[in-house]
Parts: structure tokens; C-alpha cells; sequence
């Protein structure tokens, strides 16, 4: 007996030993864990144009100029009680205008591997004799500061004002970002602007749409009051809008320049009855939830994305605008047989469609398409892709030759890519 409880016992002490050595070591203190590591360095600092002068005290011909910046984790908190990180007066004779300094201001700041939101103030200071003034170079003028959150996760940097995060983004992480302005006080004829990058070190990478597969396709709202229809193609962009009450309808085509940046044309379709066009940027929300205007003329600011589509949708519309009878122009709206709806729109050697048929009581079509193309003489070669005015699920595109054969006929002469239904077209309105 004696002899079996020592065989036990030693096997057990040979198992203990061999779970000791394969065991993870055991974690002892918070410097074993991976943290995130947030920097910011300024890159440079110009005047763009007019002088340091002031009315109180003689100018000495030369700029003075330095930076502040303060970095926590987490957005609610008061920079008053944050020692900033301060570079020195950096010096440029007015002789140099545009005088441009080279900055060497660098902070960072350490965060816990859990943090996803981070708050960067900064400001630019005129170090001027009479009194030190700050320069505004927030994009919500009258702002003192500049404070920014970054989201450590999918690296946008947003303002921050007003105790919230201000729906606009100024740049993504890694990547330099600009912003000018003026004495806060207008002490002084002077414009000055600041490049800065901020930079998070991570084990986890940040996303963005292409290094995650991410699809913006989807059903957006807009504050336009209209219905977008979203398909995105790899790095390409495509929509259909409509207005509920049939004033406006336009297609888009865009390519994402970067994570976050599409930059495309739109085209108002014969669905509406407008016929405007033109070039537009949008920048897409890191979160991939809505995208807001940045820059051209269009009514829609601000889209935002919805789960499903919405109970009733704008179903068949007469076109708003036709050329009809002009075999030169083939605006108007077409009736196709794989029983489809065609609206379309000619201009600068281009045409353009939305086409949508099987729409149910609701308005959802049970196939929904924007085609872009170019005409030469009588032909003409578009690109297709679906758009999810119904089933999302429908992803086609492709490409195909048409033949214009009388004024109000078209058809398919050469089916180059994918699987389109439709094979000839006639002009009804």
C-alpha cells in the first residue's frame, strides 16, 4: 500500500512540474500588457500673408511663433488640468513671406489597451511683446483651441465641440492634416497655417474599408429629404437617389481615393425633374455608418445609413425631362423587355441610367441598376452595377455594347461582361 501512495504521489509531482513548465507565465504587474501609444508632431508652421504689427508696440520685422498641445484618453476631460507640451518661440524674418518654419514639437501619450477614444488639444500661438494671442485655427471659428478626438480604432480625427464630437472629420491618423486661420482677436493682420500628423501604435491595426473588406453598400437617408441606393465595388462608389416626391433623381459614380475620401460625379437622371451635374467629394465616416459632403454644389450634406430599407419607397415615376424623338439625345424614360423602367440622361458624350423594375406595393424593385457609358456615333459602351433598392443581396455588374437604331430604339449589340436581362429598348415618353 505504502508502495502505491508513492507511485501516486510521484506521478502526481511529475504532472504538477509539467504544467508549471508548460503553463503561460502569469502576469504580475500592468507592465506586462500591450498599450496603445498615441503621438502628435507638427510638421510645420506658415504665414500665408499679412504682418505681426500692432498698434501697441513698434514691430521688430520678424514672427514669433509657437505651439501647445495636450493629449488624455477618454473625451471628457478639462485641458486646463493638463500640462501641455510646449514648443519653443520659433523665429522667421518677414523677408521670407510665406515664411515657413520647421517645427520640432512632438508628444505623445500612453493609453491602456482598451481605450478607443482619445481627446488631442491644440493651439497656435502668436508670441507677440504686447501679449501672447492665439491664432484660430479651428474650422468652427471663435474657438480658442482645437480639440480633437481621435478614435484610436479606425483612425479618424474628428472636432470636437461644443462637449461632443462635431460631425466633421478633418483628417485619419498617419496622414498630415492642414488647418489656417487668423488672430483670434485681430490684433493683427496675419494668416497662419499648421501641418500636423498624429500617429497610434497598436498590435490591433486600424481598420479602414480596404484593409477589412469593409462594403459601404446599403440603403442611406439623407438631409436632403431623399432615398439613396449605396453600391460599392472595390475601391469604386456608386448610388442612385430619388426624391420622394419626384423633383430630383441622380445617379453617382465615384472612386475612394483614400480609407475615407471618394471623390466622383453625379447626374440627375429623367426620373426627377431637374437636369443638374457636377463634381463631388464625400468622406466617409469611419465607422462606416454615413458619409457627409465636403465639397461641390449638391443638396444632400449629411447621409446616414440604415439597417433596412423603409416601408414605402418611390415607385414608377413619368420622366421629368425627355428629348423624345431626337435620335442625338436620349434623354427620357425607356421601357425595356425584361420589363424594366429605363430613365435616362445624355450629356457631354455620356449616358447615364437608372433602371428599376418588379416594384412591389412598397416601392421595392426586384432589380435596380446605374449604367455609365460613352457614345460614339451610334454606339455606345456602358458599365452596370445593381444597387440595393431591393434585394441586397442582387451584387451584379458588368459591361456591354448598345446600338442606337432610330431615334427612340436602342439594343444590346455585345454582351462583354456579366449577365444583363434586357435586350432592346424603346423611348415612350
Amino acid at each position: 500500500m505504502k508502495n502505491i501512495l508513492k507511485t501516486i504521489t510521484a506521478s502526481l509531482a511529475c504532472l504538477l512540474m509539467a504544467a508549471s513548465i508548460n503553463a503561460a507565465p502569469e502576469i504580475t504587474n500592468e507592465g506586462d500588457f500591450k498599450y496603445k501609444l498615441v503621438k502628435f508632431k507638427v510638421n510645420s508652421i506658415s504665414i500665408d500673408d499679412g504682418d505681426d504689427r500692432s498698434p501697441m508696440v513698434a514691430w521688430d520685422g520678424k514672427y514669433q511663433l509657437y505651439t501647445k498641445v495636450r493629449i488624455k484618453e477618454g473625451v471628457n476631460w478639462d485641458p486646463k488640468k493638463v500640462t501641455p507640451k510646449q514648443s519653443r518661440s520659433i523665429t522667421a524674418s518677414a523677408h521670407r513671406r510665406p515664411a515657413t518654419f520647421r517645427d520640432q514639437l512632438s508628444a505623445e501619450k500612453t493609453l491602456s489597451p482598451s481605450t478607443r477614444s482619445c481627446k488631442v488639444y491644440v493651439s497656435l500661438w502668436d508670441d507677440d511683446t504686447h501679449g501672447d494671442d492665439i491664432i484660430d485655427i479651428n474650422p468652427i471659428r471663435g474657438s480658442l483651441e482645437l480639440p480633437l478626438h481621435v478614435d484610436t480604432e479606425t483612425g479618424g480625427v474628428y472636432i470636437f465641440h461644443n462637449n461632443n464630437i462635431y460631425n466633421r472629420m478633418v483628417g485619419i491618423v498617419g496622414q498630415p492634416i492642414t488647418l489656417s486661420g487668423r488672430d483670434f482677436r485681430m490684433k493683427d493682420k496675419m494668416t497662419a497655417t499648421i501641418n500636423f500628423t498624429i500617429f497610434v501604435e497598436s498590435e490591433t491595426p486600424i481598420r479602414n474599408p480596404f484593409r477589412f473588406g469593409a462594403d459601404l453598400t446599403g440603403y442611406y437617408s439623407c438631409n436632403d429629404g431623399g432615398h439613396y441606393y449605396v453600391r460599392q465595388v472595390e475601391n469604386s462608389l456608386y448610388w442612385f437617389g430619388e426624391d420622394g416626391n419626384g423633383n430630383w433623381a441622380n445617379a453617382f459614380e465615384a472612386t475612394l481615393e483614400s480609407a475615407y475620401t471618394a471623390k466622383g460625379s453625379f447626374y440627375d437622371v429623367a426620373k426627377g425633374r431637374y437636369k443638374g451635374r457636377g463634381p463631388l467629394t464625400i468622406t466617409v465616416n469611419p465607422y462606416l455608418d454615413g458619409f457627409k459632403l465636403e465639397s461641390g454644389r449638391f443638396g444632400g450634406t449629411v447621409w446616414t445609413r440604415k439597417s433596412r430599407l423603409p416601408r414605402n419607397l418611390p415607385g414608377y415615376r413619368r420622366a421629368g425631362f425627355s428629348a423624345f424623338g431626337n435620335i442625338n439625345n436620349l434623354d427620357g424614360e425607356w421601357r425595356c423587355d425584361d420589363g424594366g423602367v429605363y430613365y435616362t440622361r445624355e450629356v457631354g458624350g455620356m449616358l447615364i441610367w437608372y433602371g428599376e423594375g418588379g416594384l412591389d406595393s412598397g416601392g421595392k424593385a426586384a432589380f435596380a441598376n446605374v449604367a455609365f457609358g460613352t457614345r460614339k456615333g451610334n454606339s455606345i459602351r456602358m458599365v452596370w452595377f445593381d444597387v440595393p433598392k431591393g434585394d441586397f443581396r442582387f451584387k451584379g455588374k458588368g459591361e456591354f455594347t448598345l446600338k442606337v437604331t432610330s431615334a427612340n430604339k436602342f439594343k444590346m449589340e455585345r454582351n462583354l461582361k456579366g449577365g444583363f436581362g434586357g435586350r432592346n429598348w424603346e423611348r415612350t415618353r
